[in-house]
């Protein structure tokens, strides 16, 4: 194997040493590439290791992270255009908002010093590889592009704020919040103020992940499935890598694009991974307004005035567009479906993580915990996950799930009163069950945040608060609430924000907990009950959906038995129908046949009737068997007139009723598209795979829909987000024994070796081995690189 040496700006022939009669560097590490690109970077101290990641992330993803910054500086709309229905003109008004009203400083300051160190090292080796390859041009998708620049310090912190708060995600109802008979310069569609109220939830973003402790594997010690589902484009893709500090640091895993550190992975005793949290990060307020004056509501006894700020947004190609946003001491104006601001009222959110600026502390010292008793404790010290959950396991076979994410303190008085509401109203109830909304009187002061001395993020709940299960037989969570983590001891008790209880789960969750009990018989686990890694890797890849296992007979029944059927004055012949779902085995595989049929089908259903609705199933939601219902096919003949317009979809699509999955859901990138496994929501699959528009540079399918289908488009399914890093985490005598597979691969260049490689071994259900160890780094190098300054 070749191993090229280079040795930049440094006449020093070892690294971490200064030259004889030379000044000493103030940046100094090494970056050793191993098979697929992973760089494992080694410094002497972490303002150098932040040195080397910046400038091996600059390597990999230059352009994903340029863009990042552009985001997060509110400059979309000025680089890229207003963007599809004003969506990056929307996102620039509420991020400078953001801005305005932020201490960058304060945010630098909150900071330990490693954490500093790390990323203003970080911004010295982004912006020496800058330096690098923009005099050549070899910037990869986004060269010439003049957004392609040096970062700094704040463009980073700005980019952090992005990524831990939600309501920017959500721009178009900040937006669209204006008073009462004035008119509105800029139009908001009702589709995106749709999408915006998904994002309470983080709309896209997800995971699975497993954590067994002694009492489930072989050896006693402990196993861990990280299973994120993330975006496969932009600035939400991760990056692998393996920091090290000889003696004080030893972290490998993933991060976000931009972030320096590891979010999700293992050291030498610990292993975790984070899944999106079914809190809610947000409060909704209702504000009871003046009959005289619709910027003025009701607050303790008085009327207040709203705060408005006017920002001109700058537009590629236009003239800027100026926006007014509104505030309140509650937080900012919001309109979304159901929530207007019309002459009695208005809604204000408050986002939990507004000031929550202590994450990456508390990843920095999880990277150092030795045991599951310090992960404890570095959560207890920061307490500060903003929207995530954590599951983790230790060497020593402890496993532990935390919801640590970030919700406002509400007083339980608060609680008592909300309930009653909530028993009352239907729909109050479904918006907090399906949306996680959760509408406070906005009237009192009784109902803000309390601030507690013993909490770091102020306004937020403490940590003996928050949702904690310790166990040595297992713990997962698959999105839904801390309810069901442990299924066999349900937990409840705590804050309403941490997700509603005792309701109905997902199919997707349910699957999952289907698949590690030992009775079940979808269980991956050996006949002894036990796990391992083989295991957990098949049982993940075989992709099997919980729906298919429901449905598919009494489907199949009802088809044969009609025949035809009518569809919008279109009879169709269910016949080849019939034959190719019978081919369908259930598992979303790239070589599953008829699983588009299927989808189409399924997909012809509006979600909700996959959690409670009884157009799907007949068998209701029970909390006595509350992984197994809902279930049992309803309304036949609505199944067959539903089965009949996925044929029509499909024929208009040019898709063959029985093509298999990987002729149909597919990966788009520059001079590829290649075959990718995985089910959405509504097929119950734990390898999720989600289909949606995408917009991204380095996107080269078609966001065309074929006429009425919720997924399919003109180049089929385009895979825009799911399992993305995938890492089974165990030890031996030696420390960490794991395996991974960076689903997308590591660059985001089209051009380079690494950008598909990984993603051909996942679409055939491989993984590799982590390279942890200094001897087996070294053993499977690829290229060494030294770089100092």
């Amino acid at each position: 194997m070749l191993i090229r040496k280079i040795f930049i700006a440094s006449a020093c022939g070892l690294l971490l040493t200064a030259c004889s009669g030379k000044s000493a560097v103030t940046y100094e590490a090494e970056i050793i590439r191993t098979s697929h690109g992973v760089p494992h970077i080694t410094a002497r101290d972490f303002s150098s290791l932040g040195y080397g990641e910046g400038y091996a992330a600059a390597q990999d993803h230059l352009c994903n992270i340029a863009r990042a910054v552009v985001i997060a500086r509110g400059e979309s709309a000025k680089y890229f255009g207003a963007g599809d229905k004003n969506q990056n003109l929307h996102r620039d008004a509420v991020v400078l908002a953001g801005l305005s009203e932020t201490s960058l400083d304060g945010v630098f300051n909150a900071f330990v010093p490693e954490v500093q160190q790390m990323l203003l090292g970080y911004v010295e080796g982004f912006n020496r590889y800058v330096d690098e390859v923009l005099p050549a041009g070899g910037t990869s998708w986004c060269e010439g592009e003049p957004w392609v620049r040096k970062v700094s310090r704040d463009d980073l912190l700005a980019n952090f704020i992005v990524l831990i708060r939600t309501t920017h995600r959500m721009s178009e109802g900040l937006v669209a919040a204006q008073p009462p008979m004035t008119d509105v310069a800029i139009h908001v569609d009702n589709e995106r103020l749709i999408a915006a109220l998904d994002e309470v939830k983080l709309g896209e973003l997800g995971s699975n992940a497993w954590a067994f402790g002694k009492d489930k594997t072989a050896d006693g010690r402990g196993l861990l499935l990280a299973n994120p589902h993330y975006p496969w484009y932009g600035h939400y893709r991760f990056w692998e890598k393996h920091l090290t500090i000889p003696g004080k640091f030893d972290m490998y895993g993933v991060s976000l694009l931009g972030l320096p550190g590891v979010a999700i992975g293992t050291n030498q005793h610990v292993a975790w991974s984070h899944t999106v949290s079914d809190s809610s990060r947000l409060v909704f307020y209702k504000l009871t307004l003046n009959p005289k004056n619709a910027t003025q509501y009701w607050f303790d006894g008085e009327w207040q005035d709203m705060q408005s700020t006017t920002l001109d947004v700058q537009v590629k190609d236009g003239s800027p567009v100026t926006v007014t946003l509104w505030n309140s001491r509650h937080g900012p104006i919001i309109a979304l479906p159901g929530m207007p601001w019309d002459a009695s009222s208005a809604y204000a959110v408050l986002d939990a993580n507004q000031n929550n600026f202590l994450t990456m502390n508390q990843w920095l010292s999880m990277a150092n915990a030795g045991s599951m008793d310090e992960l404890v404790a570095a959560h207890e010290q920061w307490n500060a996950m903003p929207w995530v959950n954590t599951i983790a396991v230790d060497d020593q076979g402890q496993a532990a799930y935390f919801d640590n994410s970030t919700v406002a303190a509400i007083n339980d008085n608060v609680w008592l009163t909300w309930r009653k509401l909530i028993d009352q109203s239907p729909k109050l109830a479904a918006l907090y069950e399906d949306k996680n909304v959760v509408i406070l009187d906005g009237s009192v002061s009784a109902t803000l945040p309390e601030v507690q001395e013993d909490v770091p993020v102020k306004g937020t709940t403490n940590f003996a608060q928050r949702p904690l299960i310790r166990s040595t037989n297992y713990v997962l969570n698959a999105n839904d609430s801390y309810w069901l983590s442990d299924p066999t001891h349900p937990t409840t008790g705590y804050s309403p924000l941490y997700g509603p209880v005792e309701t109905v789960r997902s199919l997707r969750t349910r699957m999952n907990m289907l698949m590690l009990d030992s009775q079940s018989p979808y269980s991956i686990l050996g006949e002894d009950g036990i796990i391992t890694a083989d295991e957990i890797q098949q049982g993940l890849f075989a992709g099997e959906g919980l729906t298919h296992a429901l449905l598919i007979k009494p489907l199949l029944a009802a088809c044969h038995e009609a025949g035809t059927v009518e569809v919008d004055s279109v009879s169709v012949d269910l016949t080849s129908a019939c034959e190719a779902l019978s081919l369908f085995n259930g598992h979303y595989t790239v070589d599953s046949r008829a699983a588009a049929l299927f989808r189409e089908w399924i997909t012809a259903y509006d979600y909700s009737d996959s959690l409670r609705g009884n157009k799907l199933f007949s068998v209701p939601f029970s909390t006595d068997n509350p992984v197994t219902t809902p279930n049992t096919l309803s309304d036949k003949v609505l199944a067959v007139q539903n089965l009949g317009r996925a044929v029509l979809r499909l024929q208009a699509a040019g898709v063959a009723l029985d093509a298999s999955l990987g002729e149909v859901q597919k990966i788009h990138r520059p001079g590829i598209s290649l075959p990718l496994p995985g089910g959405n929501r509504y097929e119950g699959v734990a390898n999720l795979m989600i289909t949606e528009q995408v917009d991204h540079p380095t996107f080269t399918g078609s966001n065309v829909r074929i006429n009425g289908s919720e997924l399919l488009t003109s180049s089929g399914y385009n895979a825009m987000h799911g399992s993305s890093f995938v890492m089974i985490a165990g030890f031996d005598d030696r420390g960490p024994n794991s395996r991974a597979i960076l689903t997308y691969s590591e660059s985001g260049d089209p051009s380079s070796p690494y950008s598909t490689d990984q993603t051909r071994m996942f679409a055939k259900g491989e993984m590799r081995a982590v390279l942890f160890h200094r001897n087996d780094i070294d053993a499977n190098a690829v290229s060494r690189l030294v770089v100092t300054q």
